[in-house]
This record gives structure tokens, C-alpha cells and sequence, in this order.
């Protein structure tokens, strides 16, 4: 049977100004035998209108959504799609491991990870989430190298790493054209786009952005008091629907198969 890992491609998303960054997760990972390519990734404190109005709806985002982009948040979610774009058009592989630059990995991804990538070596659109803050619940789908393999109720946030195959590119890219929320909360609303979105149940990459000098996402500390309330009080109305939302896509789907 041929190799899956010969038809995988990793991608580090990685700003120009962060160059001590790609030069750490760049030989980190090769102590694990993956070889990784720079996606340089879009500095948001040097986009333009023009820039932001192309890919991100400002209406949308203000309907639907609970809380404005940060510039830094618009320039993450181009990046990403950047890469699955690049992904797309790379005809010699079939599955993406989109990573971004503040990992380390567990020995467990490296040694097996002929098993991770025939968890997205399917026909339909399919991701696998491989690091979660918090626990997840749902169904479990399969176990490797110890590790439970999640369906999750709600998928987690954050966009530290993931497996993709091309459908699921494909497929999220035309989902964000334009986007309006943050990717990872675009990843949850599975229901929406169609993939089929796995998570490993302990992660199998550890964020150490602290150790690298700290997020380049950016906090709210510019924030008003009044602002910090409402965004918080609409945080958690939209996080409450979502769950909410998911759980009974996830029951509907359950019954229409038994």
C-alpha cells in the first residue's frame, strides 16, 4: 500500500517580523522527520480598506456575528485560507497539515502518523483537529495510538493545527468567501459548510506561544469597561447558541440514520 505521507503537505503560517518563530517550529518539526513550508501570513496592521472589504464582510459580521474583526483576527483567517489555497493548487499532494507557528509536537502525531492521515483519507470533506484547550464531547469515532478520535457536540476553538484533505479545503474556501467571524469559530459551524469535523481527544500539539513572546492576535486591553461587558455578554450568548445549534444538528443527523 502506498505511503499517505508522501501525498502530505505542512504548512506554517508565519510573519515576515516573526522570523525567530519559523526558525524554531521549522527545526523543532524536523527533529520529528516533517518537513514544513513558510506560509507567510498577512499582517493585519498592514492591510488596507481595499484589502479588508475583499475578503471580510463588515454587514455580515454585524448581523450575524456578535463582535467587529480585529485587524490581526482578518489577517489570521486570509492566512489560512492562503494556505488551503496553496493546498488546492498542489497536484502531487492530497492532505494538508496546517499548523501554526507556536507548536510543538507530541511524539505520538510524529510516530503515527500514517493512522492520523487515514482519518482524513476519505472521499468527503474531512478535518481533524489535533488540539483542544478544553475537554470535548461527543462520540467516539476511532482510537490511535491511545488517543480517542471525537465527533464533538460543539468542535473546540483554536486553529493551532489540523489535518484537511482537499474536499475539506475546497470546501471552506468557498464557505469564507467573503467570511465575517474568526476561523475557528467558522470550523464549528460544520452543519453550515459540510465538513466533517474530527478532534483528538488530548492534544497532540502543545501551544507555547508564551515561550516565543506571546500571541500576535492581540488581547482587548484597549477596550472601554462598558465594551468589555457587552462583547462579553454577546460572547457567551453566541457560544450558548452554537451549542445548542450543534447538539441538535448532531441528534437530527442521529435520527435521520437510525
Amino acid at each position: 500500500m502506498p505511503s499517505l505521507t508522501a501525498k502530505l503537505t505542512t504548512h506554517v503560517i508565519n510573519l515576515k517580523r516573526s522570523r525567530e518563530r519559523w526558525n524554531f517550529v521549522s527545526a523543532h518539526l524536523a527533529k520529528h522527520h516533517i518537513s514544513a513550508t513558510r506560509i507567510e501570513a498577512v499582517d493585519g496592521k498592514e492591510l488596507t480598506s481595499a484589502e479588508i472589504s475583499k475578503n471580510y464582510s463588515a454587514s455580515y459580521n454585524k448581523s450575524r456575528y456578535f463582535w467587529p474583526l480585529k485587524p490581526s483576527e482578518i489577517g489570521c483567517y486570509m492566512a489560512h485560507r492562503a494556505s488551503m489555497q496553496a493546498f488546492l493548487d498542489d497536484t502531487e499532494t492530497n492532505y494538508l497539515l496546517l499548523l501554526e507557528d507556536d507548536i510543538e509536537t507530541d511524539q505520538r502525531f510524529s510516530e503515527h502518523i500514517e493512522h492520523w492521515l487515514s482519518l482524513v483519507d476519505k472521499p468527503h470533506p474531512t478535518s481533524l483537529k489535533l488540539f483542544t484547550k478544553r475537554p470535548i464531547h461527543g462520540p467516539i469515532v476511532a482510537t490511535v495510538a491511545g488517543v480517542n478520535i471525537i465527533r464533538p457536540n460543539r468542535v473546540p476553538l483554536g486553529c493551532v493545527a489540523q489535518l484537511l484533505n482537499k474536499a475539506a479545503a475546497r470546501k471552506l474556501l468557498e464557505f469564507s468567501s467573503p467570511f465575517y467571524m474568526p476561523i475557528d469559530v467558522d470550523y464549528q459551524i460544520w452543519w453550515q459548510h459540510g465538513v466533517d469535523v474530527l478532534c483528538t481527544q488530548s492534544s497532540l500539539f502543545k501551544e507555547v506561544s508564551q515561550q516565543l513572546g506571546g500571541t500576535n492576535i492581540g488581547g482587548s486591553g484597549d477596550l472601554a469597561v462598558w465594551d468589555k461587558l457587552k462583547r462579553e455578554l454577546g460572547r457567551s450568548w453566541f457560544r450558548t447558541k452554537l451549542s445548542v445549534l450543534s447538539y441538535l444538528y448532531r441528534l437530527a443527523n442521529k435520527l435521520g440514520k437510525g
